[in-house]
């Protein structure tokens, strides 16, 4: 049984076709000013844009799936829903950034539910706070979640970018046992992810190098509850928004089931540099609904 991992860290929304609560069919890579999309495996890099698709193939096949959400990704991860009021009409998700295809799970030739979980939370409890109430009681919340994809056919997973014109890009082929980030922080949280490797584009250096000058320049200066508003279309009423505050008083929360010890020392640069939004709460992935 071929087991191959991807996750997710930063302004990334995963959602269903049917708006299903309990399954997942993919997730967009939120288009934010001053953060940078990027995809990265142990010794390959991609940087993403909007309007592009991450897609996975097995044998030289697109086989796309849906993931089962676990208890834990239900408790840690916020639902968007709730947060805008209770509003019933789904926007447009997959235009809103970069989408992710979940791959299939199979047993044997039978596809059954991949797993979404959480791997890493945040240190810090945080409340959700909008409209003049509490829309989530403090609680831990998300830093990392993770889609185990299962294959006992397959030892290799091809991981493709699919451009804006429907050119195939490929990233990177890996195998059993191996990590996949995609990673959608604000530009200094984005620069360990760039430590660099030969696929990484002359453009795709450029984009980082003009996305930190805007953000050295206050251009994007965040605070608490500025990324609920990065969602766009999906909180798109001026009263939806929402301030994520953290309370350190309360119980810290712990959890580390990462599986690539690369993506472990990746993860831990970025928690160790105190100054990055990325370390808060409020940037961490969301759910729809």
């Amino acid at each position: 049984m071929a087991t191959f991992r991807i996750y997710f860290f930063g302004l990334i929304c995963h959602a269903s076709d049917n708006d299903s609560q309990t399954e997942k069919d993919f997730a967009v890579a939120v288009d934010a000013p001053g953060h940078f999309r990027f995809l990265r495996t142990e010794t390959k890099g991609q940087a993403l844009k909007s309007f592009e698709k991450v897609r996975f193939k097995f044998r030289g096949n697109y086989d796309p799936g849906h993931a089962r959400v676990e208890q834990l990704f239900m408790a840690h991860v916020p639902q968007l829903r709730p947060l805008m009021g209770g509003r019933l009409d789904r926007p447009n998700i997959p235009q809103l950034g970069t989408e992710i295809e979940y791959p299939a799970s199979r047993d044997g030739g039978d596809e059954r539910p991949s797993s979404l979980t959480v791997a890493h939370l945040y240190r810090y409890q945080a409340v959700h706070i909008g409209r003049g109430k509490v829309l989530r009681r403090l609680g831990c919340i998300a830093r990392l979640t993770e889609l185990t994809v299962e294959r006992p056919d397959d030892t290799e997973m091809d991981v493709v970018v699919v451009r804006r014109n429907g050119d195939e890009d490929p990233v990177d082929t890996v195998g059993d046992g191996t990590c996949v980030l995609i990673s959608n922080a604000t530009v200094r949280g984005a620069g360990p992810l760039i430590l660099l490797t030969a696929r990484d584009s002359e453009e795709a250096k450029n984009d980082f190098e003009r996305l930190e000058k805007e953000s050295a320049h206050g251009g994007h200066a965040h605070q608490h509850g500025e990324h609920a508003r990065h969602y766009g279309s999906i909180l798109r009423e001026e009263n939806d928004f929402v301030l994520v505050a953290e309370d350190e008083g309360a119980a810290e929360c712990s959890l580390d089931t990462l599986h690539c010890d690369w993506l472990r020392r990746l993860l831990q640069a970025l928690i160790d540099n105190r100054n990055l939004t990325s370390t808060h709460a409020e940037c961490g992935n969301t759910s729809w609904p």
